[in-house]
């Protein structure tokens, strides 16, 4: 089986190195050129005369059209607000092989989920979605690691599933894609809130408040947008949530650490940013009350405004939780 994999980004990378190690050949598409070396270089728990023999099955091209020969499967690892314009500028290279979605994020020009925008652009081809608890560092070192897979057609999303999974990758398969959707986007944006609060030295009491109740937003929003309420408890729900709203390793949770504290944040793809802004407006359409992620957004826009936002949190109408 041949699988192309577009973006060469740190989840790309593990994924094809997983797929390799599997057996599989692998091409990566990546806008610039880009070695081995690089992409592969952190890799320490494997032999070298074994790497070698693994990355014989990688190959990295910058020609978009030769990635997609021969492939019987695409896994798309670019940023989700990048989605639109890859689509946009290649649907005539992609043949009619299933994409499977990578990419956590709500696109901010159109407000449209990311198999939204395949199906748009690739109306033909099957659309799968994959997400979960995980960092890209832990698959690429082959640490244990739970994702789940969206399939609407059952079928076929059995046959991904077993081709993706490998002795330390587990897939669980479930034809929920925009619960699993929305869980992995949103989870981005409730971590940016945990960082802030983490910065701001307000404890682990209200990081987990922000946690549990910013949950309670993302449950919200993905069951009127269609998603099934046991998605939101499962890997790409609540165990996407947990991981990255409780880890230095998170971007997302980085950036809002870096918020909180005032500090220069180095350049890198922070997808809760632009999800932040596209989700309060579909909130506001759907009449859906997100504090949390309006408060986010709000931050983000004017990061001088952080304590007053905070306040505002905090001393809201008394509610039932529920």
């Amino acid at each position: 089986m041949k699988i192309n994999i577009i973006g060469s980004g740190a989840f790309a990378s593990a994924m094809a190195f997983n797929l390799a190690i599997s057996g599989k050949e692998v091409q990566i598409w990546s806008r610039k050129e880009k070695n081995k070396k690089d992409l592969f270089s952190n890799i320490q728990n494997i032999g070298k005369k074994e790497l070698n023999s693994i990355l014989k099955k990688i190959i990295i091209t910058t020609n978009i059209s030769t990635s997609f020969e021969n492939a019987d499967i695409c896994l798309l690892c670019i940023p989700a607000q990048k989605t639109n314009d890859f689509f946009k500028l290649n649907q005539n290279f992609i043949p009619n092989i299933p994409i499977i979605i990578c990419c956590k994020g709500i696109d901010n020009e159109t407000k449209s989920l990311q198999s939204d925008i395949l199906k748009h652009y690739c109306p033909s081809n099957l659309c799968l979605v994959l997400s979960g608890p995980s960092f890209a560092k832990e698959i690429l070192d082959q640490k244990p690691t739970a994702l789940t897979l969206a399939c609407k057609n059952i079928k076929e999303g059995k046959k991904i599933q077993k081709n993706l999974s490998n002795n330390t990758l587990r897939i669980y398969l479930t034809d929920d894609i925009i619960g699993v959707q929305i869980g992995g986007a949103l989870k981005n944006v409730i971590a940016i809130a945990c960082g802030i609060s983490e910065g701001k030295n307000l404890g682990d009491s209200a990081r987990i408040s922000l946690m549990t109740r910013g949950f309670s937003e993302i449950k919200k929003i993905g069951i009127k947008m269609g998603g099934k309420p046991e998605t939101f408890s499962g890997l790409s729900g609540l165990g996407d949530l947990c991981l990255t709203c409780n880890s230095n390793t998170s971007r997302n949770f980085q950036r809002g650490y870096s918020i909180g504290k005032k500090n220069k944040f180095k350049e890198q793809t922070v997808e809760g940013l632009k999800t932040s802004e596209a989700m309060e407006e579909i909130a506001k359409k759907l009449k859906i009350d997100v504090p949390i992620i309006n408060a986010v957004n709000k931050i983000i826009n004017d990061e001088e405004c952080i304590n007053e936002v905070i306040s505002n949190l905090i001393n809201r109408p008394l509610i039932s939780e529920s």
